[in-house]
């Protein structure tokens, strides 16, 4: 079995309950779909258990604005919620190798028979959300695998498509099963955002292929 994290934010004790949840399920093989870091007070911790244990991952718009920064003035450039973590990042990671391999991530992943992308596949290095419809159909019309997996909007979706018709599945309104289609989904964990924690949740989604 194959566990899709993303949008850790540097959250280490909902990192860990949900690992947790994920080897009580047996989970043998662990991808992340980037945002490591950001918002929370922890991001050495959740870097390390991500580079130890994890076969892949992908950045995230907060490593990739932590690549663009070399100063703690630079950081603040952000503003406190998105600057702070910045400066927490930087002073638990240095410039450790640690550091450059989160730098250096692969803007997409292509394993598992399945495309791995923090945002949308259409244009990733822009981190675009998928919102909408027509958000969809930009990122089904550059995905490169039957299936991608993203995370980004903090919001549990579930996107298909028969090449034609997009539609967004919901608890009354299943996943057709009729062939072709293509199907994107997008998983949430619980983060910090500046001082005030949202919600505890964790969202699993089992999704079997045949």
């Amino acid at each position: 079995m194959i566990a899709l994290f993303s949008d850790i934010h540097a959250n280490i004790e909902a990192f860990r309950a949900v690992l947790d949840d994920a080897m009580n399920l047996g989970v043998t093989k662990w991808y992340c779909l980037g945002d490591v870091v950001g918002y929370g007070s922890d991001p050495g911790d959740c870097v390390k258990i991500v580079q130890e244990k994890f076969l892949g991952c992908v950045i995230g718009n907060h490593e990739a604005m932590l690549n663009s920064v070399s100063s703690n003035r630079e950081c603040d450039e952000y503003g406190g919620a998105i600057g702070w973590p910045l400066k927490i990042t930087r002073r638990q990671l240095g410039r450790s190798k640690a550091m450059g391999r989160l730098c250096s991530l692969p803007l997409v992943i292509n394993k598992e028979g399945a495309m791995l992308v923090h945002a949308s596949p259409y244009r990733p290095e822009t981190f675009t959300y998928i919102h909408n419809d027509e958000d969809a159909k930009a990122s089904f019309e550059c995905q490169s695998a039957f299936v991608a997996f993203h995370g980004h909007t903090h919001v549990p979706a579930i996107w298909e498509t028969d090449g034609r018709n997009i539609r967004r599945a919901t608890p009354g309104n299943p996943l057709l099963h009729s062939e072709p289609a293509a199907v994107s989904c997008d998983f949430n964990l619980p983060a910090y955002h500046g001082d005030q924690a949202s919600e505890a949740r964790r969202i699993i989604c089992r999704l079997r292929c045949r």
